[in-house]
Protein backbone atom coordinates (compact mmCIF):
# COMPACT_ATOMS: atom_id res chain seq x y z
CA UNK A 1 0.00 0.00 0.00
CA UNK A 2 1.72 3.34 -1.52
CA UNK A 3 -0.04 6.52 0.92
CA UNK A 4 -0.51 10.10 -0.23
CA UNK A 5 1.52 9.50 -3.18
CA UNK A 6 -0.38 10.67 -6.31
CA UNK A 7 -3.43 8.78 -5.16
CA UNK A 8 -4.80 8.86 -1.59
CA UNK A 9 -3.98 5.08 -1.70
CA UNK A 10 -2.48 3.01 -4.42
CA UNK A 11 -2.42 -1.05 -3.87
CA UNK A 12 0.32 -3.00 -6.17
CA UNK A 13 -0.04 -6.41 -6.13
CA UNK A 14 3.46 -7.25 -5.19
CA UNK A 15 6.31 -5.66 -3.59
CA UNK A 16 9.04 -7.01 -5.86
CA UNK A 17 7.78 -7.07 -9.29
CA UNK A 18 4.03 -5.71 -9.44
CA UNK A 19 2.13 -6.08 -12.60
CA UNK A 20 -1.19 -4.16 -11.44
CA UNK A 21 -2.14 -0.86 -9.41
CA UNK A 22 -5.04 -0.20 -7.83
CA UNK A 23 -5.75 3.92 -7.40
CA UNK A 24 -8.50 5.27 -4.49
CA UNK A 25 -9.45 8.69 -3.91
CA UNK A 26 -10.21 8.77 0.08
CA UNK A 27 -12.82 11.37 0.81
CA UNK A 28 -14.84 12.37 3.91
CA UNK A 29 -18.31 14.53 4.03
CA UNK A 30 -20.28 15.24 7.31
CA UNK A 31 -23.48 15.20 5.65
CA UNK A 32 -24.63 14.99 2.27
CA UNK A 33 -23.78 12.54 -0.37
CA UNK A 34 -21.39 13.19 -3.84
CA UNK A 35 -22.59 14.09 -7.19
CA UNK A 36 -20.84 13.86 -9.83
CA UNK A 37 -20.54 17.82 -9.96
CA UNK A 38 -18.86 17.99 -7.52
CA UNK A 39 -16.67 14.45 -8.08
CA UNK A 40 -15.76 16.51 -11.38
CA UNK A 41 -15.58 20.06 -9.45
CA UNK A 42 -12.07 21.87 -9.90
CA UNK A 43 -10.73 24.41 -7.43
CA UNK A 44 -8.81 27.42 -7.78
CA UNK A 45 -5.03 26.70 -6.74
CA UNK A 46 -2.78 29.10 -4.88
CA UNK A 47 -0.61 31.92 -6.15
CA UNK A 48 -1.07 35.01 -8.47
CA UNK A 49 -2.04 33.34 -11.29
CA UNK A 50 -3.60 29.99 -9.98
CA UNK A 51 -4.18 27.11 -12.16
CA UNK A 52 -7.19 24.91 -11.32
CA UNK A 53 -6.43 21.77 -9.08
CA UNK A 54 -7.51 18.20 -10.70
CA UNK A 55 -10.93 17.54 -9.66
CA UNK A 56 -11.53 14.51 -7.74
CA UNK A 57 -11.93 11.55 -10.96
CA UNK A 58 -9.13 14.28 -12.97
CA UNK A 59 -6.66 13.35 -10.51
CA UNK A 60 -7.96 9.16 -10.17
CA UNK A 61 -7.34 8.97 -13.60
CA UNK A 62 -4.57 10.36 -14.53
CA UNK A 63 -3.23 7.34 -12.91
CA UNK A 64 -4.68 5.35 -15.63
CA UNK A 65 -2.72 7.85 -18.02
CA UNK A 66 0.69 7.49 -16.17
CA UNK A 67 0.59 3.80 -16.06
CA UNK A 68 -2.18 2.59 -18.99
CA UNK A 69 -1.12 -0.93 -18.95
CA UNK A 70 -1.23 -1.57 -14.94
CA UNK A 71 -3.82 0.46 -13.98
CA UNK A 72 -6.49 -2.12 -12.83
CA UNK A 73 -9.14 -0.30 -10.91
CA UNK A 74 -9.75 3.38 -10.20
CA UNK A 75 -11.85 3.97 -6.73
CA UNK A 76 -13.37 6.80 -4.79
CA UNK A 77 -14.36 5.83 -1.42
CA UNK A 78 -15.75 7.70 1.07
CA UNK A 79 -18.35 7.50 4.27
CA UNK A 80 -20.68 9.53 2.63
CA UNK A 81 -23.30 8.29 -0.38
CA UNK A 82 -23.18 8.92 -3.87
CA UNK A 83 -26.19 10.80 -5.41
CA UNK A 84 -25.41 8.66 -8.85
CA UNK A 85 -28.62 7.61 -11.21
CA UNK A 86 -28.35 4.18 -12.27
CA UNK A 87 -29.15 2.59 -15.63
CA UNK A 88 -31.64 0.04 -14.17
CA UNK A 89 -34.88 2.74 -13.41
CA UNK A 90 -32.77 6.17 -13.66
CA UNK A 91 -33.28 7.26 -10.11
CA UNK A 92 -30.43 7.54 -7.73
CA UNK A 93 -30.13 5.05 -4.97
CA UNK A 94 -28.02 6.12 -1.92
CA UNK A 95 -28.42 3.26 -0.12
CA UNK A 96 -26.04 1.03 -2.48
CA UNK A 97 -22.72 0.70 -1.36
CA UNK A 98 -20.62 -0.04 -4.23
CA UNK A 99 -21.50 1.37 -8.02
CA UNK A 100 -19.52 0.53 -11.34
CA UNK A 101 -19.39 2.81 -13.83
CA UNK A 102 -21.12 0.49 -16.06
CA UNK A 103 -24.04 0.79 -13.53
CA UNK A 104 -25.04 3.98 -14.02
CA UNK A 105 -27.46 6.05 -16.50
CA UNK A 106 -26.01 7.01 -19.80
CA UNK A 107 -26.65 10.66 -18.45
CA UNK A 108 -24.26 10.75 -15.82
CA UNK A 109 -22.08 8.35 -17.47
CA UNK A 110 -21.74 10.99 -20.49
CA UNK A 111 -21.58 13.91 -17.82
CA UNK A 112 -18.19 11.79 -16.84
CA UNK A 113 -16.45 11.20 -19.82
CA UNK A 114 -17.53 15.13 -21.21
CA UNK A 115 -15.88 16.93 -17.97
CA UNK A 116 -13.06 14.50 -18.17
CA UNK A 117 -12.00 15.13 -21.62
CA UNK A 118 -12.47 18.79 -20.88
CA UNK A 119 -9.88 18.72 -18.06
CA UNK A 120 -7.81 16.05 -19.14
CA UNK A 121 -7.05 17.47 -22.58
CA UNK A 122 -6.26 13.60 -23.62
CA UNK A 123 -5.60 12.04 -27.46
CA UNK A 124 -5.94 8.68 -25.85
CA UNK A 125 -9.83 7.63 -25.40
CA UNK A 126 -11.06 7.58 -22.12
CA UNK A 127 -11.89 4.28 -20.77
CA UNK A 128 -13.85 3.57 -17.43
CA UNK A 129 -16.14 0.45 -17.44
CA UNK A 130 -14.79 -1.96 -15.63
CA UNK A 131 -12.25 0.37 -14.40
CA UNK A 132 -14.01 3.25 -12.40
CA UNK A 133 -16.10 2.78 -9.39
CA UNK A 134 -17.51 4.14 -6.28
CA UNK A 135 -17.61 2.26 -2.97
CA UNK A 136 -19.66 4.15 0.63
CA UNK A 137 -17.42 3.24 3.17
CA UNK A 138 -18.74 1.55 6.94
CA UNK A 139 -16.02 3.05 8.14
CA UNK A 140 -18.16 6.16 11.08
CA UNK A 141 -16.25 9.37 10.28
CA UNK A 142 -16.70 9.25 13.81
CA UNK A 143 -15.36 6.89 16.41
CA UNK A 144 -13.43 4.99 13.56
CA UNK A 145 -10.06 4.18 15.43
CA UNK A 146 -12.49 2.17 17.66
CA UNK A 147 -14.39 0.48 14.83
CA UNK A 148 -10.90 0.04 13.05
CA UNK A 149 -9.40 -1.93 16.35
CA UNK A 150 -12.11 -3.82 15.97
CA UNK A 151 -11.79 -4.92 12.54
CA UNK A 152 -8.07 -5.07 13.76
CA UNK A 153 -9.17 -7.56 16.22
CA UNK A 154 -10.92 -10.03 14.32
CA UNK A 155 -8.37 -10.26 11.43
CA UNK A 156 -5.93 -11.19 13.72
CA UNK A 157 -8.15 -13.90 15.70
CA UNK A 158 -8.36 -15.60 12.34
CA UNK A 159 -4.91 -16.05 11.94
CA UNK A 160 -3.83 -16.60 15.20
CA UNK A 161 -6.80 -17.99 17.31
CA UNK A 162 -4.83 -19.93 20.23
CA UNK A 163 -2.98 -16.96 21.01
CA UNK A 164 -3.62 -13.23 23.27
CA UNK A 165 -2.10 -9.89 22.49
CA UNK A 166 -3.20 -6.30 23.15
CA UNK A 167 -5.14 -4.46 20.53
CA UNK A 168 -4.59 -0.83 21.27
CA UNK A 169 -0.29 -0.79 20.92
CA UNK A 170 -0.40 -2.84 17.51
CA UNK A 171 -3.25 -0.48 16.16
CA UNK A 172 -0.92 3.11 17.41
CA UNK A 173 2.16 0.71 15.96
CA UNK A 174 0.25 0.32 12.58
CA UNK A 175 -1.25 3.76 12.56
CA UNK A 176 2.28 5.19 12.82
CA UNK A 177 3.55 2.99 10.45
CA UNK A 178 1.21 4.56 8.03
CA UNK A 179 1.08 8.47 9.00
CA UNK A 180 5.01 8.70 8.71
CA UNK A 181 4.22 7.46 5.43
CA UNK A 182 1.45 9.65 4.79
CA UNK A 183 3.49 12.91 5.72
CA UNK A 184 7.38 11.63 4.60
CA UNK A 185 7.78 14.27 1.55
CA UNK A 186 11.74 12.50 1.28
CA UNK A 187 12.82 12.94 -2.55
CA UNK A 188 12.11 9.37 -4.11
CA UNK A 189 14.50 8.80 -7.48
CA UNK A 190 14.04 5.50 -7.49
CA UNK A 191 11.11 2.37 -6.78
CA UNK A 192 13.29 1.52 -3.81
CA UNK A 193 13.17 5.09 -2.51
CA UNK A 194 9.06 4.76 -2.62
CA UNK A 195 8.56 1.92 -0.95
CA UNK A 196 10.90 2.43 1.13
CA UNK A 197 9.67 6.65 1.97
CA UNK A 198 5.70 5.87 1.34
CA UNK A 199 4.89 2.46 1.18
CA UNK A 200 3.48 -0.31 3.87
CA UNK A 201 4.22 -3.74 2.27
CA UNK A 202 2.98 -7.16 3.58
CA UNK A 203 6.80 -7.79 4.61
CA UNK A 204 6.63 -4.94 7.10
CA UNK A 205 2.89 -5.46 8.22
CA UNK A 206 4.61 -8.79 9.09
CA UNK A 207 7.30 -7.33 10.90
CA UNK A 208 4.95 -4.86 12.92
CA UNK A 209 3.12 -8.22 13.79
CA UNK A 210 6.56 -9.85 14.92
CA UNK A 211 7.65 -6.61 17.19
CA UNK A 212 4.29 -6.42 18.63
CA UNK A 213 4.84 -9.88 20.05
CA UNK A 214 1.53 -11.27 17.93
CA UNK A 215 3.40 -13.32 15.16
CA UNK A 216 4.30 -17.08 16.27
CA UNK A 217 7.81 -15.73 16.83
CA UNK A 218 8.76 -14.64 19.80
CA UNK A 219 12.36 -13.59 21.27
CA UNK A 220 12.91 -14.49 24.94
CA UNK A 221 15.88 -12.98 26.31
CA UNK A 222 17.28 -15.97 28.52
CA UNK A 223 17.09 -18.07 25.37
CA UNK A 224 19.71 -15.14 24.06
CA UNK A 225 21.75 -14.67 26.85
CA UNK A 226 22.38 -18.65 27.35
CA UNK A 227 23.53 -18.81 23.55
CA UNK A 228 25.35 -15.59 24.18
CA UNK A 229 27.13 -16.74 26.88
CA UNK A 230 28.00 -19.70 25.12
CA UNK A 231 29.90 -18.39 21.95
CA UNK A 232 31.63 -16.10 24.79
CA UNK A 233 29.96 -12.55 24.17
CA UNK A 234 31.85 -10.24 26.88
CA UNK A 235 30.03 -9.67 30.28
CA UNK A 236 30.24 -6.44 30.07
CA UNK A 237 28.46 -6.29 26.57
CA UNK A 238 25.92 -8.49 27.94
CA UNK A 239 24.79 -6.16 30.95
CA UNK A 240 24.97 -3.74 28.37
CA UNK A 241 22.51 -5.03 25.90
CA UNK A 242 20.15 -6.31 28.84
CA UNK A 243 19.65 -2.91 29.93
CA UNK A 244 18.59 -1.69 26.35
CA UNK A 245 16.46 -4.83 25.67
CA UNK A 246 13.14 -3.82 26.87
CA UNK A 247 13.96 0.13 25.28
CA UNK A 248 14.63 -1.06 22.24
CA UNK A 249 11.11 -4.26 22.23
CA UNK A 250 9.12 -0.88 23.13
CA UNK A 251 10.98 1.23 20.50
CA UNK A 252 10.49 -0.97 17.52
CA UNK A 253 6.99 -0.84 18.19
CA UNK A 254 5.84 2.71 18.78
CA UNK A 255 9.16 5.23 17.35
CA UNK A 256 8.59 5.94 13.62
CA UNK A 257 10.42 9.13 13.33
CA UNK A 258 13.22 9.34 10.50
CA UNK A 259 15.97 8.44 13.10
CA UNK A 260 14.01 5.13 13.83
CA UNK A 261 13.28 4.20 10.19
CA UNK A 262 17.02 4.64 8.98
CA UNK A 263 18.01 2.78 12.24
CA UNK A 264 15.54 -0.05 11.24
CA UNK A 265 16.77 0.32 7.68
CA UNK A 266 20.28 -0.18 8.22
CA UNK A 267 19.73 -2.87 10.98
CA UNK A 268 17.38 -5.09 8.60
CA UNK A 269 19.48 -4.35 5.70
CA UNK A 270 23.19 -6.04 7.66
CA UNK A 271 21.22 -8.92 8.87
CA UNK A 272 20.04 -9.90 5.86
CA UNK A 273 23.63 -9.87 4.54
CA UNK A 274 24.82 -11.87 8.00
CA UNK A 275 21.98 -14.52 8.76
CA UNK A 276 24.50 -16.94 7.22
CA UNK A 277 26.70 -16.72 9.71
CA UNK A 278 26.25 -19.64 12.28
CA UNK A 279 27.15 -17.92 15.36
CA UNK A 280 25.56 -14.95 16.96
CA UNK A 281 27.97 -13.44 17.95
CA UNK A 282 29.85 -12.73 14.90
CA UNK A 283 26.04 -11.92 13.52
CA UNK A 284 26.14 -9.00 15.98
CA UNK A 285 30.04 -7.68 14.90
CA UNK A 286 29.45 -8.01 11.68
CA UNK A 287 26.32 -6.37 11.43
CA UNK A 288 27.26 -3.65 13.56
CA UNK A 289 30.05 -3.01 11.67
CA UNK A 290 27.57 -1.84 8.73
CA UNK A 291 25.02 -0.24 10.68
CA UNK A 292 27.01 2.00 12.43
CA UNK A 293 28.43 4.21 9.59
CA UNK A 294 24.93 4.94 8.40
CA UNK A 295 24.24 6.60 11.65
CA UNK A 296 24.37 9.82 12.70
CA UNK A 297 25.74 11.01 16.47
CA UNK A 298 23.09 13.26 16.78
CA UNK A 299 20.54 10.62 16.78
CA UNK A 300 22.33 8.91 20.21
CA UNK A 301 22.06 5.14 19.65
CA UNK A 302 24.29 3.43 21.88
CA UNK A 303 26.26 0.66 21.01
CA UNK A 304 24.75 -1.77 23.23
CA UNK A 305 20.99 -0.53 21.93
CA UNK A 306 21.97 -0.81 18.03
CA UNK A 307 23.09 -4.62 18.91
CA UNK A 308 20.23 -5.24 21.17
CA UNK A 309 18.42 -4.36 17.94
CA UNK A 310 20.28 -6.71 15.43
CA UNK A 311 19.42 -9.31 18.17
CA UNK A 312 15.86 -9.00 17.82
CA UNK A 313 15.85 -8.65 14.01
CA UNK A 314 18.45 -11.71 13.55
CA UNK A 315 15.88 -13.71 15.54
CA UNK A 316 12.90 -12.72 13.73
CA UNK A 317 14.66 -13.08 10.42
CA UNK A 318 16.38 -16.71 11.05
Amino acid sequence: MIFDHHEDVSVLDSEEQPTSLKGYQIKTKDDGGFTVKALLKREPGAGNQPKQLPSILGKLYDLKLRFPQDVKLLAVVSNASFSLRLRIDGKKHPEVNCVEFADLHQDHRKMIMDGLEAELSTQEPIILDGLLAFSKSDIPLRDHETYARGRLAEFLQKLFPDRKFSIIPLFRALLSEVSVRNNNHEENTSYADLLVHKALSRRRFTEVLKEAGVSAVRVDWLEVLQRLNTEGFPFKQVSSMRREWDAVQLDRLTKRDIPFLRLREAVREAVDLHLGEPRLVDQIYLSYENVAPRLRKEWGFSEAYVKAWIVLEAYEHQ
